[in-house]
């Protein structure tokens, strides 16, 4: 599934500048962010977009969440991925 990606995303959180340790509202909303870009790609149908995010939050979203808990995160990274229209600019973001 396209959602398998999002572990790498979370691999990759290591932005760089003033950070603190990523909240889980904050590991949620990357995980919704790319989720949803990553969804777009296949459907612009909201509501299936919803479903699917749901559906893999349910099987996949503790450990997703918990591979960026705590991670260092920096404001300015975390208002990048907010803006950020792709998931290749999500993955930009958190370099």
């Amino acid at each position: 599934m396209a959602l398998a990606k999002l572990g790498v995303a979370f691999g990759v959180l290591l932005s760089t500048g003033c950070s603190h340790p990523a909240t889980e509202a904050e590991c949620e909303i990357i995980f919704r962010k790319t989720a949803e870009l990553t969804l777009r790609e296949r459907t612009q149908d909201a509501a299936v977009i919803e479903e699917r995010i749901e559906a893999y939050r349910r099987t996949h979203g503790e450990k997703v969440i918990g591979q960026c808990l705590g991670r260092a995160l920096s404001k300015n990274a975390l208002a990048c991925i907010q803006k950020a229209d792709s998931e290749a600019k999500v993955n930009d973001c958190l370099r």
